[in-house]
């Protein structure tokens, strides 16, 4: 939608061919806005075959000056970009307030595979998980990741693994200038969630996260039990 924000929107110039795109507009009303959502159509459709997407957002973001209205278009080829541009959007309150919640998993979230796209496509996060891997002492920590081995069934390392992700994810989006108004965790999460607020470093979290999950895979394997009821109010 229309929203007068001072959230800063981030082009992340990519060669993946199967990236999304950011668009960001702004203009000074919200009449003015719209206008630019059309101009901007009209543009792509007129010159598309000539225009790089990844260079129109960054364009966008980086030769236009931010105003009070904001927009922006998540797309991955011009055609998507002038269907979405194209279409009405609705509008809100410009003195609304926005703020975002970050939301941290816990320990079966992870799997074969994840984050292999953003460890190949954005350093920022690369950076952060060879941190990570540094201060547990594996040099092989980023490999670890995304490896196609079954190493993540395992209980201590799937712990700090997963933190890790959730750490330097959410690292990047700050990094980004996304910044949480709120940070909430189950598990495992809780302590990605600590360690983002302030509550212990890094450098104890992960060890510390390290020896949780390799006494928790000592332990005798156990059954869940989960008790569904109704809500009652106490007189």
């Amino acid at each position: 939608g229309l929203v007068a924000s001072s959230t800063t929107t981030v082009m992340v110039r990519t060669n993946d061919p199967s990236s999304a795109f950011a668009l960001p507009l702004s203009a000074k009303t919200e009449t003015a806005l719209k206008t630019r959502r059309q101009d901007l159509a009209e543009h792509l459709l007129a010159h598309g075959n000539s225009l790089g997407l990844p260079d129109v957002g960054y364009t966008l973001q980086v030769g236009r000056r931010a105003m009070r209205y904001r927009d922006v278009v998540v797309c991955k080829s011009i055609d998507e970009a002038v269907q979405q541009l194209q279409q009405d959007t609705s509008s809100s309150d410009a003195d609304s307030a926005h703020s975002v919640a970050l939301m941290f998993s816990g320990q079966g979230s992870q799997f074969i595979g994840m984050a292999r796209g953003l460890l190949a496509s954005q350093p920022k996060f690369a950076e952060t998980i060879a941190t990570c891997g540094e201060i547990l002492g594996r040099a092989d920590f980023a490999e670890l990741i995304t490896s196609d081995r079954t190493s993540l069934r395992s209980t201590a390392e799937a712990q700090p693994i997963l933190f890790a992700v959730e750490y330097a994810l959410a690292d990047l989006l700050m990094s980004w200038g996304v910044r949480p108004a709120a940070m909430i965790g189950h598990s495992l999460g809780q302590y990605v969630a600590a360690c983002l607020a302030g509550v212990f470093s890094l450098e104890d979290a992960l060890p510390l996260v390290q020896f949780r999950g390799e006494v928790m895979q000592r332990c005798e394997p156990g059954s869940m039990l989960a008790v569904f009821c109704v809500k009652q109010t106490l007189k």
